[in-house]
């Protein structure tokens, strides 16, 4: 297990097994949709919430048992994209996906869709572990107090970052406030994390953004932190069903829905 820069590191001799199960734009999704790119004419339900809760449960289970530590992330657009999604104004859902077993959710474009306020007070009821780095405030500097910027899984043996990174397109996508806070380009903000976690008492042994960025940004991200070897992506739709890899980082994007 590598090591990133700014990180301790790991003995050479331990040998662990981590697994990632990542989601991503899950755009409200609450029931099963016709799977229509595996039939056309009939097409099999797939998906939902309580069938991705069910199978991320016996991953987790299954994993756990041989031995494997796991993570469980998702890159953003939590609630936005049907009818049952927006109920509460997305409370709702985002209630529902809070009590799943997520370690962080990178918040996304569509969580401003009703404003800061509205967002903040989602985040506060709903109990999502919510991450955020390259947003601040911008009258103080200082990075948006409602979602923290990275969260560190503790394994004992494996310390991880996850760090939320979004695009900074936000602005002019979404509610107009988003437009009074400062979007960071996120391969600079991620310096400035990686320095906040090497200073950290005890450090971490890995990083990995979780982002609500694109794919290509992802690349470009890759391409600028060649010492990443995960980054776990959200908002392009991209089904990477290998991954890509730009260097040693392998990016990692599970569609939609």
């Amino acid at each position: 297990l590598a090591g990133c820069a700014g990180t301790r590191a790991v003995s050479d001799k331990e040998l662990l097994h981590l697994v990632v199960l990542h989601t991503n734009v899950l755009h409200g999704q609450t029931l099963p949709r016709a799977a229509t790119w595996l039939d056309k004419e009939n097409p099999p339900e797939r998906g939902g919430l309580a069938r991705l809760a069910g199978e991320i449960e016996a991953s987790e289970r299954e994993l756990s048992e041989a031995g494997a530590l796991v993570l469980v992330v998702d890159g953003g657009d939590w609630y936005q994209g049907t009818p049952e999604g927006l109920v509460g104004q997305g409370l709702d859902f985002t209630t529902m996906i809070g009590e799943m077993p997520y370690d962080a959710m990178c918040v996304g474009n569509h969580e401003f869709d009703f404003g800061v306020p509205h967002l903040a007070k989602l985040i506060q009821e709903s109990e999502v572990p919510s991450i955020l780095a390259n947003v601040r405030m911008r009258e103080s500097g200082q990075r948006v107090d409602w979602a923290l910027p990275y969260r560190i899984v503790d394994f004992g043996n494996l310390r991880v970052a996850l760090v939320g990174l979004l695009t900074v397109d936000t602005p002019s996508i979404t509610h107009e406030d988003a437009r009074d806070l400062d979007f960071v380009d996120p391969a600079r903000e991620l310096r400035v994390v990686m320095a906040e976690l090497e200073a950290l008492d005890g450090g971490v042994d890995l990083v990995i953004p979780v982002t609500h960025l694109g794919v290509n940004i992802d690349i470009e991200l890759a391409a600028e932190h060649p010492e990443l070897p995960l980054i776990v992506g959200g908002h392009s739709h991209s089904t990477l069903r290998e991954g890509v890899r730009k260097g040693d980082t392998l990016i990692v994007q599970a569609g939609c829905k």
